[in-house]
């Protein structure tokens, strides 16, 4: 199983194809987009050390060279060797970055991980990136001093070092690289603001009226085995069963893709705003384990309630601390927005299917619509347009495990 390079790291979803076809791989040589390491302590010096090297030489890297793969950004695992999941003892990203503010400097790169199960009880596996480094940006210097601990020969991270990334290896630059950093800083590309927005996928109509409701709730108490006061049943479940209906969309609704061109000049504190029509809503992705959980812990006692089949613990939500993307529900109206600090020349940015769920809670035609607009430091509004997106009606989605 490859390494697929040309996806824009982030997210669950990403993130666990990603480890899967490493541990697959078993013996995969690095790369300046890609380091891989089995044992590291992130509570010690070396381990700290570590991660700080990668973010600044991740960023020091060519623009150009850095986009042919991961869409220009650097991707560190930790936990991962010889074809399995060892882990490593996590530390919070707010932990994380308060111990690296010190040698990352008061403006450092964006970067950004999320954690995945380790083969090891008590341990995670690490997955980290690194934001594409920009044409225009100054080199990013190691701000702090890491001795060795014991007194052992030479720093761990040096006051002042400027750390590149190069195939199978993090190291202090060469004149040759300080020179090409400086170049890097010089160089900057002109031309007019332009920036495409799309939103592809399907809306999920879920407007449900009472009969049909009572007829999801009947099929729910027959996959159930209840045979017997049905009505009694049905009674109690009306108040909550949308909840359970409303998981089963976030597991099996389409997939929604969010992509952002820039096809001008580089964007710098790039707001995206995409505003859709009432009554469209916007889910939460969920794995399938969750349907279960839902039904324990939403909806009234009885045969769903046993949690013995099924995890005891709620699915936990991956951190998007640096993710673009965001969105809310708000007066009947959903509303994305993304914000980047920085968008490239010639770049996109498109979200990872993993992300949300768009349903519609009323009657509408073949599909909704939205508007967006973006705008961007220095420049008013950049640009805006209009969204179609096609509805799809579900056969019945309570027990319809394909998507719509």
């Amino acid at each position: 199983m490859a390494v697929d390079t040309s996806r824009t790291p982030g997210g669950l979803g990403w993130a666990t194809a990603t480890v899967e076809a490493v541990v697959a791989h078993g013996d995969l040589a690095e790369r300046h987009y890609l380091e891989v390491k089995s044992e590291v302590a992130l509570e010690a010096p070396e381990g700290l050390a570590k991660l700080a090297k990668f973010i600044l030489g991740a960023a020091n890297r060519n623009p150009d060279i850095a986009s042919t793969h991961f869409r220009g950004f650097a991707v560190l695992i930790l936990g991962v060797g010889d074809g399995s999941r060892v882990g490593v003892s996590p530390l919070e990203k707010l932990a994380l970055d308060q111990r690296l503010r010190k040698y990352l400097g008061p403006e450092p790169p964006h970067w950004d991980l999320v954690y995945l199960p380790a083969d090891v009880d008590d341990r995670q596996v690490l997955v980290a990136w690194v934001e594409p480094p920009q044409w225009g940006s100054d080199p990013y210097p190691c701000w702090g001093q890491l001795d060795n601990p014991g007194g052992r020969k030479g720093p761990l991270l040096e006051r002042g070092a400027i750390y590149v990334r190069r195939d199978g290896e993090t190291t202090s630059a060469t004149p040759e690289e300080v020179l090409a950093l400086s170049e890097r800083a010089r160089r900057t590309i002109a031309g007019p603001a332009s920036v495409d927005v799309e939103v592809t996928g399907k809306c999920l109509a879920w407007d449900w009226s009472e009969a049909e409701m009572d007829r999801q709730i009947d099929r729910f108490l027959h996959a159930h085995g209840v045979t017997t006061d049905e009505e009694a049943h049905r009674v109690t479940l009306r108040s909550t069963f949308p909840v359970y209906l409303d998981a089963i969309a976030a597991v099996h609704g389409p997939p929604i893709e969010v992509r952002v061109a820039n096809r001008g000049t580089h964007l710098n504190e790039l707001l995206v705003t995409i505003r859709f029509e009432d009554g469209v809503e916007g889910l939460d992705w969920l794995p399938e384990s969750e349907i279960d959980r839902v039904a324990a812990d939403e909806l009234p006692d009885g045969p769903w309630s046993r949690r013995s089949t099924f995890p005891q613990m709620a699915y936990p939500r991956v951190s998007r601390r640096g993710y673009p993307l965001t969105f809310a529900n708000r007066d009947g109206h959903l509303i994305l927005k993304l914000t980047f600090s920085r968008l490239n020349q010639e770049g996109d940015w498109i979200s990872d299917d993993d992300d949300l769920r768009i349903i519609t809670r009323k009657p509408v035609g073949e599909a909704v619509r939205a508007t967006w607009t973006a705008a961007a430091k220095d420049i008013d509004v950049v640009a805006r347009g209009e969204i179609e997106l096609p509805v799809v009606r579900p056969h019945n989605p309570a027990h319809d495990d394909s998507n719509a």
